[in-house]
């Protein structure tokens, strides 16, 4: 059994219920998108995978959420800086734009800017590679459980670099007098605006293909991404105008000005997911994942929202109460305060 796999067990000990505050005291940057922007991205990555694949991801839909949300809390708090570089790529640390020089291989990116810069400017691509590789040979092995786990890795690695913000130096804008957007456009606005995000009708599906360059593809969407961090940036410029950032005055104006945009990333980011599960099935053999899964060993649900598991009125329920609770099946209660539920910083 792997040392990975051991860990995650040990943090998941089933009948033994929990308390755990996650306190925003800290001054350092964190999260990515919302941990309810990822639920429902990855939700809605199961949706656009092909048959047979979703019906067995189905099996284990709420599993891969809980798994998704681990890089911006277990393992954040396990590797520390070590996990807080596989979630962006600061483009300008090493080209100029349109940022087409940067190697897709790890080694000659290495090679070029040394290890050091390389750190300094995130590893995301890379990152996001080598979990693919794990998880097709996860899948190759039969390790059904491990597979879930890396699924949901990946996801959320995926989804980070669809967000724009994930891509720039400025990425809470402190450099152009827009401190606090990180939090406030992937997060505060997504929340505020749940019912909007939400996706109601199911994902379009993927095309059964192989990707052949992990580390390339999610360069080209950090690229694609980076083009979008001025209008961000301007948006939060006039919204501010409308009222203090943060307050419901300035989140509407926010939402007015990239609201539908950022929708629209989500649905790219979902659609990623998908096709990087994808070609990891494909690439493994087309393993069937429902064997051993019922979609109950690990049901999350959102304080406020009863059995239904809807981040959106979560959302909405912690906007006001200033905390959430995500209920994991055998942990009992996982009680997110403050911003958690939202997530800041890169």
């Amino acid at each position: 059994m792997t040392k990975d796999l051991r860990e995650n067990r040990r943090t998941r000990p089933f009948g033994a219920p929990f308390v755990l505050l996650v306190l925003l005291a800290t001054p350092t940057p964190m999260l990515a998108w919302g941990l309810a922007a990822h639920t429902m991205i990855t939700r809605q990555a199961v949706e656009a995978c092909p048959e047979p694949l979703r019906a067995d991801l189905r099996a284990h839909r709420e599993e891969l959420v809980e798994r998704s949300l681990e890089p911006d809390t277990r393992l954040r708090k396990r590797d520390g800086r070590r996990e807080n570089v596989r979630h962006f790529l600061n483009l300008e640390i090493l080209d100029g734009p349109p940022f087409t020089n940067i190697p897709a291989d790890e080694k000659a990116a290495r090679d070029r800017y040394g290890a050091q810069r390389l750190n300094r400017a995130g590893k995301l691509p890379w990152s996001a590679a080598r979990v693919y590789a794990d998880l097709v040979a996860a899948l190759h092995k039969g390790e059904r459980e491990r597979a879930i786990i890396l699924m949901g890795h990946l996801a959320h690695y995926a989804s980070d670099a669809r967000s724009p913000l994930h891509s720039t130096t400025n990425y809470d804008g402190r450099r152009t007098g827009n401190d606090g957007i990180h939090r406030l456009y992937e997060s505060a606005m997504v929340q505020k605006r749940a019912k909007f995000f939400r996706e109601e009708k199911r994902a379009r599906q993927v095309a059964e293909a192989r990707i052949e360059n992990v580390a390339g593809r999610m360069l080209e969407v950090l690229r694609e991404g980076h083009a979008g961090v001025d209008a961000i940036l301007a948006a939060d410029d006039r919204s501010r105008r409308a009222g203090k950032p943060g307050t419901g005055a300035y989140l509407d104006a926010l939402f007015d000005e990239v609201g539908a945009s950022a929708r629209d990333r989500m649905r790219k980011a979902a659609r990623d997911v998908a096709a990087l599960w994808t070609s990891a099935w494909l690439e493994a053999g087309r393993v069937r994942l429902a064997d051993g899964g019922d979609g109950r060993g690990a049901r999350i649900r959102w304080a406020g929202c009863g059995s239904s598991g809807d981040p959106a009125a979560a959302a909405e329920t912690a906007e006001g109460a200033g905390e959430a609770a995500l209920e994991i099946g055998g942990l009992g209660e996982v009680v997110l305060a403050g911003d958690v539920l939202s997530g800041i910083g890169q």
